[in-house]
């Protein structure tokens, strides 16, 4: 052991006390008797055995892999060390030397060290171990006390685990991780040993098949009998192959715990432990929705194979019979029917005649179905379907005259509501909705042939719309590392931001997570800083990468490491976006009932059950006078009279008694003691199925009787105008043939005229022709008697005046037209002048006797305007001069005058109706257009005419104003503008 701590002190030095010189003095290095002799050659072959042990020693020190301390238990110094134990710490021998052993080893204070201190044994005790350059290393140490060459000393050993701890953690990581993919799995996962028990079972196992951890803990799946009868030999072949070493993967059904039927698709494989399958992991996924959706497309498809059977079938057939008989081939072939006829209508013998006929036997060779001929002949008749989708199943199949019970469909062969024949068909099994629809849509190919084409195009349609349907996945899902980069996604996930796969594995989620949402995410990343915390659900948003927003309920789980730090994370994430537009469009809709609610036209009231007011809009706040808050201190009693109350406990009691709700009026006092009549329509609010409130829908009737005399008049005054439209259309047709026949009287006498001159002539011996006399003198006497003379005088002024009265007829019939019923309609360009003429032929009964008319019509471009709505102005303007000026010249022969011009003004028409009546009061004026102010007597005017009239105007974007000057008559003006635009100023 030279170069050691015992170098110092040779083990001859310690046994005996002397050193080579102490030898010899005390003569045992001299010659000496034998027994001296004999003593040095055994002190010799110490020495040699002593250098051989240590050298022995200093082999297995240095060779050891496990690091060796040798320690002073006194000072607790480090007196040597191995190789192993320098390479672990990381130091060199002469700087470890010296050194207090708890510098390194076992950190601790002094007077508290395990060993020498507190009595402990250390024996294969787990430790740390501090580097040198300040790694802390994990280390199985055992100490313990040796006597070396009479000295006392620790002999402390201890062996570097670290790769182990470090194995250790990983393995305890990869656990949690592995735990927490099976637990947060859709798919349900259950591990089985030899015997097929559950030894584990995850969440989305125990919700498939609603059994707890603990009922399915160590059962069978025969226990639980979750695998039905009939399928027992598929369960027996899915255990036996995983435990054979194979994986397994097939659908089959399975059986919940309140014994409904599943659909699943079993995975399986086997658990190899030691090089031998020692269980089964198996894996179930709902598919109950798939098989079924897959079992319509087959159906679908099945049934679109038969359209295009039948489409072909009538293309390629070369005649009616041939193509019928095709598609009743097609009809039996591609559907479960058994028996297809198809009959045609025989329209010279009004008869149905079967032209196609395809059928199987039914029940293994009995007879085939009779046909009910009269029902065919029914549903010829009546050109209505007539279905038996179902199928009778009895202890004996057939009926009492010995017919197979079968579901029957009967359909008319129509085009365009004509009925050219009828399909019938037979089935054993109910007929399918589906089936049914594509017998509908078959049948309509056979009688529309082009329509066949389109069904087939509607059917590949949503054949297209649900594959892209079916394929999209539930939810997505990924998991991502604690700085946020993405280490896995599923295809759900890209699909749902529109990434691929290798695009988000390049990215981080803070990259698809909308901006404002970031914060929020961060916080709750934060979260699961704390212990108690490992998943934490939350709805956030994301940006899809054509920068669309999508709204998602995410559910982060976290996978922590032995330290309790989160190592990555696993996050689940369903796509809410429609939830949230159908809130966001809930929340709209909530505005619009209160903006409603707010600007109604109608008074909105709702009240408690004790008829408190719970509030009011603001038109019903205006009526009442009352502000808001004070209103809603009222009870309805407060508002109106005692004499009312009755009556409105009343409408309560048959509303809250389930009763139809029922009109009614009350008169309240406002606020101010004003009077209100309102008409009230109640209704009762529920919640939860229980009546609350009542609310109130009011309208003010206050002047309701006023406005029902004035509406039932100018009702009145509409259906007069009307019968005259009417009137001048009857009137003008005969008027018509009328002029027509008399200007053909008029031609013809003329050549009366001619024809009876000409024979005078011939009777005048002037004439140079001698006429015979006895026929002349009988042709002057007759002249004579039917004073001929005058007829011809008179004839044509009679004639000539009845065609101006024709003439003048015509006229004002046309003129009535026009203003009753304008061929155009709404604002369009019109002739202001032409309709003023109108209106002045139709006023003209009324201003004939009073007045005389003047008019001064300048050049007017087309306006745009309602010419109807103008022609009413102009009458009642007219109407209220011609009243005007009577007033002043009754009783006398005289006659105002009504002047009316046009000109233009700019961009504005200007027409002015001027009257010398007796002019407006200074007291009255700015009342006139207010409806229902007349000065008339009554019976002889509303108070409508002038406020009509300033309505019509505004509506326009005009002006109507007046002058008047007592005693010096009024005259109106009318501004409208040229091109139907709201001027800048008016004039």
């Amino acid at each position: 052991m030279r170069g050691h701590f015992w170098k110092a002190e040779p083990l001859k030095e310690k046994m005996l006390g002397f050193d080579d010189e102490g030898l010899a003095l005390a003569g045992l290095q001299q010659p000496c008797d034998p027994t001296t002799a004999q003593l040095r050659t055994e002190l010799s072959n110490a020495q040699t055995a002593l250098r051989e042990n240590r050298e022995k020693f200093q082999a297995v020190f240095d060779g050891v892999e496990t690091g060796i301390l040798i320690i002073d238990p006194e000072t607790h110094q480090i007196v040597d060390a191995n190789p192993v134990a320098l390479q672990l710490v990381g130091t060199p021998r002469d700087k470890i030397i010296g050194t207090v052993c708890h510098k390194f080893v076992c950190p601790a204070e002094r007077g508290r060290c395990p060993v020498t201190d507190l009595g402990q044994m250390v024996d294969n005790s787990e430790r740390v171990l501090l580097t040198v350059p300040g790694e802390r290393l994990s280390i199985i140490k055992t100490v313990k006390p040796v006597e070396i060459e009479g000295h006392r000393y620790l002999l402390e050993s201890f062996l570097d685990i670290t790769p182990r701890k470090r194995s250790e953690k990983a393995l305890e990581e990869r656990t949690a991780y592995l735990n927490t993919v099976v637990e947060t799995s859709p798919l349900g996962i259950v591990v089985l040993d030899k015997e097929e028990r559950i030894q584990l079972s995850n969440t989305a196992f125990q919700q498939l098949f609603q059994y707890s951890r603990e009922e399915a803990q160590g059962c069978r799946f025969n226990d639980l009998s979750i695998v039905p009868a009939s399928l027992a030999a598929d369960a027996d072949y899915f255990t036996r192959e995983c435990l054979l070493g194979k994986s397994v993967h097939f659908t089959s059904r399975r059986r919940r715990r309140d014994g409904a039927l599943i659909d699943v698709e079993v995975y399986g494989v086997p658990l190899v432990i030691a090089g031998r399958p020692e269980g089964v992991l198996a894996l179930y996924q709902d598919v109950s929705v798939r098989i079924r959706i897959e079992a319509e497309m087959a159906e679908r498809h099945r049934l679109a194979t038969l359209v295009a059977d039948v489409s072909q079938a009538l293309t390629g057939a070369e005649s009616l019979g041939q193509g019928l008989q095709n598609c009743a081939d097609a009809l039996v072939r591609n559907t479960d029917v058994v028996f297809t006829q198809l009959w045609v209508m025989n329209d010279r013998q009004h008869r149905l005649e079967m032209l196609a006929s395809s059928d199987m036997q039914l029940d293994g060779g009995r007879d085939r179905k009779r046909i009910d001929l009269e029902r065919l002949e029914r549903i010829a008749e009546t050109g209505a379907a007539e279905v038996d989708r179902g199928v009778e199943h009895d202890a004996s199949p057939d009926d009492a005259d010995g017919q197979p019970k079968v579901a029957f469909a009967g359909y008319p062969l129509k085009v365009r509501n004509q009925v050219l024949g009828v399909a019938a068909v037979y089935a054993t099994e109910s007929l399918t909705d589906t089936a049914l629809q594509s017998f509908e849509s078959v049948v309509h190919s056979i009688a529309q042939f082009v329509e066949s084409k389109r069904a087939e195009e509607s059917l590949r349609e949503s054949e297209d719309r649900f594959r892209t349907a079916f394929e999209a996945a539930p939810y997505g899902m990924c998991m991502t590392g604690t700085e946020g980069r993405f280490l896995h996604a599923n295809a759900a996930l890209c699909r749902m931001l529109g990434y691929s796969s290798e695009e988000l594995l390049a990215g981080m989620w803070q990259q698809v997570t909308y901006p404002d949402d970031l914060e929020r995410s961060r916080q709750v990343s934060a979260q699961f800083g704390r212990s108690d915390v490992n998943t934490v659900e939350i709805e956030k948003r994301y940006v899809h990468k054509q920068g669309s927003i999508i709204w998602a309920r995410v559910k982060i789980s976290v996978v922590k490491n032995s330290l309790g730090a989160a190592s990555h994370y696993i996050t689940q994430i369903e796509d809410i976006t429609l939830r949230k537009q159908a809130e966001q469009a809930l929340e709209s809709s909530e505005e619009r009932y209160r903006d409603l609610f707010e600007n109604a036209s109608d008074l909105v009231y709702t009240f408690d059950l004790d008829l408190r007011i719970t509030s009011l809009n603001r038109l019903a706040e205006q009526t009442v006078g009352y502000a808001r808050e004070e209103a809603m201190r009222l009870t309805l009693r407060q508002l109106v009279d005692a004499e009312h109350w009755d009556r409105i406990g009343q409408v309560v009691g048959r509303l809250v008694a389930g009763r139809p709700p029922e009109k009614f009026e009350v008169e309240i006092k406002a606020k101010n003691g004003r009077r209100v009549m309102l008409e009230i329509n109640p209704r009762l609010i529920y919640r939860d199925g229980k009546a609350v409130e009542i609310q109130a829908i009011a309208r003010d009737i206050t002047g309701r009787d006023a406005a029902e005399v004035e509406l039932r008049q100018t009702q009145k005054l509409e259906s007069v105008g009307r019968l005259a439209a009417g009137i001048a259309h009857e009137i003008n047709t005969p008027m018509q043939f009328v002029g027509d026949n008399v200007r053909f009287l008029e031609n013809a006498f003329a050549e009366l005229q001619a024809f009876l001159g000409k024979l005078r002539s011939l009777c005048n011996p002037a004439s140079g022709i001698a006429p015979l006399p006895a026929l002349c003198a009988e042709f002057r006497r007759l002249e004579t008697e039917a004073d001929a003379a005058g007829m011809m005088q008179e004839i044509p002024e009679a004639i000539a005046q009845t065609l101006e009265g024709i003439d003048r007829v015509v006229t004002i019939v046309q003129a009535m037209k026009e203003f009753a019923h304008p061929e155009v309609k709404g604002m369009a360009h019109a002739d202001v002048n032409k309709a003023l003429l109108n209106t002045l032929t139709v006023a003209r009964n009324e201003l004939k006797y009073v007045a005389e008319v003047q008019t001064d019509f300048g050049e007017l471009p087309l306006v745009v305007c309602s010419i109807s709505d103008m022609n009413q102005v102009f009458l009642n303007l007219l109407v209220n001069a011609a009243h005007a000026i009577g007033d002043v010249v009754k009783g006398t022969s005289q006659k105002g005058t009504i002047r009316i011009e046009t000109r233009v003004e700019g961009p504005m028409a200007l027409i002015t109706i001027a009257d010398t009546g007796a002019g407006i009061p200074d007291n009255i004026r700015g009342r006139i257009f207010d409806p229902f102010f007349t000065t008339k007597e009554v019976g002889r005017g509303t108070g409508q005419g002038l406020a009509i009239a300033r309505t019509v105007v505004d509506r326009h974007k005009g002006s109507l104003t007046f002058e008047s000057k007592v005693g010096n008559g009024t005259t109106f003006r009318i501004c409208l503008p040229i091109d139907g635009a709201e001027p800048k100023a008016r004039p």
